[in-house]
């Protein structure tokens, strides 16, 4: 695990040296005024501070995948209508951000080949798990919060299956965007 020192020399390596100027941000880069250099600066870190939130939501379905496929059908269905109501809410609203950020972030960079590059790549890993979710993870969602617990379908296993390991798909298309991400960042002039 980094220690916070290498934590902040490897935010400082992202977002620049906030120390570098007496205004507290750093100089502008040359023919860029002040607030542009700023805005550079900044955006990257709020596109990967987005990824990173989006990427944890998947990796805890991950980390949820084992016992709850273990678990019986009204346990199951009582737990998806229970516990994913914010992941819904929250994380829906963090997906549309960072595919929006990155989307914007790609723009930044288009005078950057290679940046540019990966930027794009990542973003379109982030709106092709967007695409999963629409068409594997939300259609089982819809109907599972019309089921009663104790009343479940017979083909209900195949619909808990469907929705764990879309998740399971998810995570590792954000895992490749966001690493293509990181990837823009770390070499961006």
């Amino acid at each position: 695990m980094a220690t916070s020192i290498e934590s902040a020399s490897i935010i400082v390596r992202l977002i620049g040296n906030p120390l570098a100027s007496s205004t507290g941000f750093t100089a502008a880069m040359p023919g860029t005024p002040r607030s542009s250099s700023m805005f550079l600066t900044l955006w990257p870190f709020i596109v990967l501070l987005l990824g990173a939130l989006l990427i944890g939501t998947t990796f805890a379905h991950i980390l949820e995948m084992p016992a709850k496929l273990s678990l019986d059908g009204p346990e199951w269905v009582h737990l998806q209508q229970r516990l994913y109501r914010t992941f819904a809410s929250v994380g829906g609203a963090v997906e549309i951000a960072a595919i929006v950020c990155a989307t914007v972030y790609a723009y930044l960079l288009r005078d950057q080949r290679t940046a540019l590059t990966l930027a794009v790549c990542g973003t379109v890993f982030l709106v092709v798990a967007f695409i999963v979710w629409l068409s594997m993870t939300a259609p089982v969602n819809a109907k599972v919060l019309r089921w009663n617990p104790d009343a479940i379908p017979a083909g209900w296993k195949m619909l808990r299956t469907r929705w764990e390991y879309s998740h399971a798909i998810r995570f590792v298309i954000h895992l490749i965007g966001v690493s293509a991400l990181i990837g823009a960042a770390l070499i961006r002039r």
